[in-house]
């Protein structure tokens, strides 16, 4: 919206140049409605990956992702982390979960005003904030030279922003770690993400919540039994519904002097009494 709005104010007749360190479909579209016939210059193929990143996998459940994270959080990942979520929904409910724990996050994504995102990242480059939470489009422009975790906690829409979010750590000669959560049900697309970067995401094999143990199926029983309830409780908010009309109790007709035209009968009466009024005042 910022930058239709920017359009709308420049002349037709104009030179523009449009940077992004990745081009997604939703970045792509952009640059073909702003742009005609452009020149396409990329400094580096989409497809390679930071030397210094060394990258991992966990196969989780996703009733189980955020205990997993916690618990890497807790016994692993000791300095700052980044990570990246798909919606801004669900980067607000998994900040208040890490709340929660203990454990200082805040979340990045449009929703959030300028200066509360500035005031985010501020404090996660200052090492007051040990977590942040981030979107795709709220996290570019992110540069921080000694990030040392940088966690997929949902998989990108495109193999090519994988590419783009673990780059955020790795830098200026320094090691980094990416780690990406991926469902049994998710094995496709990271194929695909390890078709574009030529190699396979080595697998973590031994963690609390791998699917089918005793901690995962609590977890999946316990998400599977919210959502029973909640598809109940709309079932029943549904068929209370229609009684809940049925039942209602007409509105009582409003007087005249709340706004509504008299009736025929009001009318009648009004004028005799005005009648009467004005026989009275005769009278006298």
């Amino acid at each position: 919206p910022q930058i239709k709005r920017l359009l709308a104010k420049m002349p037709t007749e104009r030179q523009t140049l449009f940077f992004s360190a990745t081009l997604p479909p939703e970045i792509r579209d952009l640059a073909d409605k702003i742009l005609r016939t452009p020149t396409h210059v990329a400094v580096a193929p989409v497809s390679s990956t930071a030397e210094r990143v060394e990258q991992r996998r966990y196969v989780v459940g996703k009733a189980s992702k955020r205990k997993l994270l916690k618990h890497l959080i807790e016994t692993e990942m000791h300095e700052q982390v980044l990570v990246f979520v798909r919606t801004k929904r669900g980067a607000d409910r998994l900040v208040k979960d890490l709340d929660a724990a203990g454990i200082s996050a805040s979340a990045l994504h449009g929703d959030k005003t300028q200066s509360a995102r500035e005031k985010a990242l501020g404090s996660f480059k200052t090492g007051r904030l040990k977590v942040l939470v981030a979107t795709d489009i709220a996290s570019r422009g992110i540069d921080i030279s000694q990030l040392p975790y940088v966690v997929n906690f949902d998989l990108p829409d495109s193999p090519e922003t994988y590419v783009h979010r673990i780059g955020r750590t790795g830098r200026a000669g320094f090691e980094g770690i990416a780690i990406t959560f991926s469902a049994p049900d998710e094995a496709s697309e990271v194929k695909v993400i390890e078709k574009l970067i030529g190699q396979q995401i080595p697998v973590i094999r031994e963690h609390p919540y791998l699917p089918g143990s005793a901690a995962a199926r609590a977890d999946d029983d316990r998400a599977a039994d919210m959502q029973a309830r909640h598809s109940q409780h709309g079932s029943s908010e549904r068929s209370r519904s229609p009684r809940a009309k049925a039942t209602a109790r007409p509105e009582p007709q409003r007087s005249a002097t709340h706004g509504k035209p008299p009736t025929a009968g009001s009318s009648r009466s009004g004028g005799s009494r005005q009648g009467s009024q004005r026989r009275g005042r005769t009278g006298r």
